[in-house]
């Protein structure tokens, strides 16, 4: 997902050359090859090799188990809903106001800093033909430990 959507279809092949024959991983591939490489969702959309924004929906889940929290049961009425929603939004105009008076935005981990910046300079590799693209799918899911 990490890599030009001209060469995803290439790499997808590379990496079907490596895979071992037998049943269990050939249903796996053909799985992927049909859904995803060949199939119902469009490489734009599971792609994110262009991405400027989260690759990853871990901040809606953050939000969404402090909303639990907060609300304290499964099913609330909506009432007690909104009112939360309510709180939530003045919470966000407060940091809205404090960051356009210069406040600073709390910094990502630290081990997700670094998978960016490595993954930036693997991009740059990638653009000055230091690595070519079979280089740069394996170092990406090195990085991210797909491998």
């Amino acid at each position: 997902p990490l890599l030009p959507l001209d060469k995803v279809e290439d790499y997808w092949l590379h990496t079907l050359e490596d895979a071992p024959d037998r049943e269990d991983c050939t249903k796996l591939t053909d799985y992927v090859t049909e859904t995803w490489i060949e199939g119902r969702f469009p490489l734009p959309t599971w792609n994110h090799y262009q991405t400027e924004r989260p690759r990853t929906n871990n901040h809606l889940e953050g939000w969404h188990n402090k909303l639990k929290k907060r609300v304290k049961t499964a099913h609330p009425n909506i009432y007690k809903i909104i009112e939360e929603f309510k709180k939530e939004q003045a919470a966000n105009k407060v940091k809205m106001v404090q960051y356009s008076a210069g406040g600073k935005k709390r910094k990502a981990m630290k081990k997700y800093r670094d998978i960016e910046e490595k993954l930036q300079r693997l991009k740059t590799q990638l653009t000055s033909g230091e690595k070519n693209y079979i280089q740069y799918g394996d170092s990406a899911s090195y990085i991210l430990k797909l491998d």
